[in-house]
């Protein structure tokens, strides 16, 4: 009688992590979509502690059970809970399916048997859960980089609507309507989600436009200068014979850079332009048209530009400030790096600066691979006064156009 060969009994196989993610991710996730789901803050350290009494190799193995087997009482020391509290804490986690409780009658926890029985806080259905809890965070980080750029939207767009209302008084013209959003709109936009937000943005939005056409409309009732009085980037291709933008082409570089301030505005026989509020910077509305920014820009930067701007009306410095906030994310350019440059430069300029490095990640020779740390870059030589922006302009420009001169492009 031939003996009976006995078949190994095959090994447990356990959930691990996938790629290259180890506990400490875990614990990252973890805390970042706590409140996605549901967990209080007691209930997340008494997760965390639990899950940092675990060995870091068990996670990833899939041999291996990654588990807990510390004993209550202790847990709930380091805790500063008592047992009842923990024990409630421990069910509240495992009906969310972030772990399982593997605990004999008596509550004890530990290797048994040779080690083949093991009993303790069993974190395999975290470790199963973890793909969808990435993508969690993933969404809550998508969210919350959108909420960043809505903020400071619509904080740009509230400085255009103030200065355009404060120029308004100033010629005796008070639009009630207008300064009634500007004085009930809130103070501050941390606790407002994306939806409020849009809300907000697409209020502040209009009445600041409607400011500038206002502000247009009495500059020429009024018979002010546009030199003296320039609400936005006027449309237009007219040349001054002191100060043009074709002339500016016609120098060498270091000349222009000689006749260019510090704060960016074209020195033209000593004239001042009252344009000294933020965001507005005399030298790019006298040398550029918003026709040839257009052209000059990436065509990403221009379909931002179409998306902002208003289908009756021409671009205005609010349209090329928007669009530059709004193309951040895509560029991966932190929010403070936008922050850094407006408070430096202004939001024109900034938005200007945006503008060109984006689209210098397309010219042939050394193309910028890193806009956030350009736009730093650009911010530091601009505080030093050492920023060219002119002159990176003109470049795009001729880049874009090269047997024409800056000033040729026609006005729509």
């Amino acid at each position: 009688m031939l003996p009976i060969q006995l078949q190994a009994e095959p090994k447990k196989i356990y959930p691990s992590l996938p790629g290259r993610f180890q506990r400490s991710d875990v614990e990252r996730v973890v805390t970042a979509c706590s409140a996605a789901l549901g967990l209080s803050s007691a209930c997340l350290r008494a997760l965390l502690v639990m899950v940092q009494a675990t060995r870091p190799s068990d996670w990833r193995d899939e041999q291996r059970d990654a588990v807990c087997f510390m004993q209550q009482v202790q847990v709930a020391a380091r805790l500063g809970v008592t047992p009842r509290a923990l024990r409630y804490q421990e069910a509240r986690l495992e009906r969310l399916g972030l772990l399982k409780r593997n605990v004999a009658a008596d509550g004890s926890r530990g290797r048994f048997a040779g080690g083949e029985l093991m009993q303790g806080i069993s974190f395999a259905p975290l470790i199963k859960a973890f793909p969808r809890l990435l993508r969690v965070v993933e969404q809550l980080e998508a969210g919350e980089r959108e909420c960043q750029i809505l903020r400071r939207r619509v904080s740009a767009a509230r400085r255009i609507l103030n200065q355009s209302l404060t120029r308004l008084a100033a010629l005796d013209k008070a639009v009630p309507d207008l300064a009634e959003i500007l004085e009930t709109m809130p103070r501050r936009y941390d606790g407002l989600g994306a939806t409020d937000l849009t809300i907000l943005l697409q209020r502040v939005d209009n009445a600041a436009r409607e400011a500038l056409r206002l502000l247009e409309v009495q500059q020429e009732s009024s018979g002010v200068t546009e030199a003296a009085f320039r609400p936005h980037l006027q449309d237009t291709t007219e040349e001054n014979s002191v100060c043009s933008g074709s002339s500016a082409i016609e120098r060498t570089a270091c000349k222009r850079a000689e006749d260019i301030t510090t704060d960016g505005a074209a020195s033209c026989d000593g004239r001042k332009h009252d344009l000294a509020y933020r965001g507005f910077k005399p030298g790019y509305l006298d040398t550029f048209t918003p026709a040839q920014l257009y052209e000059a820009a990436s065509p990403d930067m221009q379909m931002y530009l179409d998306a902002v701007r208003r289908s009756d009306g021409p671009l205005t410095a609010h349209d090329f400030i928007q669009a530059a906030i709004a193309i951040l994310p895509a560029l991966g350019i932190n929010p403070s790096a936008w922050d850094e440059a407006a408070d430096t430069m202004g939001d024109l300029r900034a938005a200007l600066c945006v503008l060109v490095l984006d689209a210098n990640r397309f010219r042939p020779v050394n193309p910028v691979f890193c806009p956030g740390g350009m736009l730093r870059a650009m911010t530091q030589a601009a505080s030093s006064g050492a920023l060219n922006l002119h002159g990176s302009l003109i470049g795009l420009q001729r880049r874009r156009a090269p047997d024409a001169r800056l000033g040729a492009y026609a006005a729509g």
